[in-house]
């Protein structure tokens, strides 16, 4: 039963991930203005040299890396307690650093615009807490297998 279990909450952080990477191209911000500044992805890889950001890169990455990790994790292999804590961790820095994506983008500029976060880039961290939260279910879930 555990093993069914674990794999419908797999399937279902798939799916949450899947939801995340398709958010990420509403407006991720707007300025004082009310006028967009752009969408997650055009955030993160502008096409001006200028505003490149390395955490921006870095989180996005660490994003697409989650969610291959998240398909390893539907193969029942006995390293997957393990692997699913680094799933776990890896989900809540990309979520956090997708919150901080306009704010990193924005702190190259002279001076700095006033910004206010939009629903789809808060939804897209939010399902990516989600799915943490989620893959710590199955942690604890894993862990306590011998225990019953």
């Amino acid at each position: 039963m555990r093993k069914i279990i674990a794999t419908v909450v797999n399937l279902v952080n798939l799916i949450l991930l899947g939801i995340a990477f398709g958010l990420g191209s509403l407006t991720a911000a707007v300025n004082a203005n009310d006028a967009s500044i752009g969408t997650y992805y055009s955030l993160v890889w502008p096409t001006s040299q200028s505003y490149f950001n390395a955490m921006n890169i870095a989180g996005f990455f660490v994003f697409c890396v989650a969610a291959g990790i998240m398909l390893f994790l539907l193969i029942p292999l006995k390293v997957r307690k393990f692997v699913a804590v680094l799933e776990a961790v890896l989900l809540v820095f990309a979520g956090v650093a997708t919150l901080l994506v306009p704010q990193m983008y924005c702190s190259v500029a002279d001076p700095a615009p006033l910004f206010y976060l939009q629903g789809g880039l808060i939804a897209m961290a939010v399902l990516m807490f989600v799915a943490a939260l989620l893959t710590v279910f199955n942690v604890v879930l894993e862990f306590t297998e011998k225990a019953e």
